[in-house]
């Protein structure tokens, strides 16, 4: 495959990791905080996009991060 062909395919995988990395290092193991959650989700958005862009793969991104509070044993859904 030439280098062409291998910026023309998406890799979710890849996007994946680099979102689970990024995450972890911005929040880390720290407690939810209301106060942080802005500042949290645009340094999330802004390192995925500048790793996604630095794989120079001819693709236009876009990031958006909804802020979600996981509870380890109740989960609340309204449908």
């Amino acid at each position: 495959m030439s280098q062409n062909d291998s910026n023309q395919w998406f890799d979710s995988d890849v996007v994946n990791k680099v979102a689970k990395e990024v995450v972890e290092t911005v929040i880390g193991s720290q407690a939810y905080q209301h106060s942080k959650v802005n500042n949290w989700s645009n340094a999330i958005v802004e390192q995925v996009l500048q790793q996604l862009i630095k794989s120079n793969k001819s693709f236009k991104y876009i990031g958006w991060c909804p802020p979600f509070l996981r509870m380890s044993l109740c989960v609340h859904s309204i449908s």
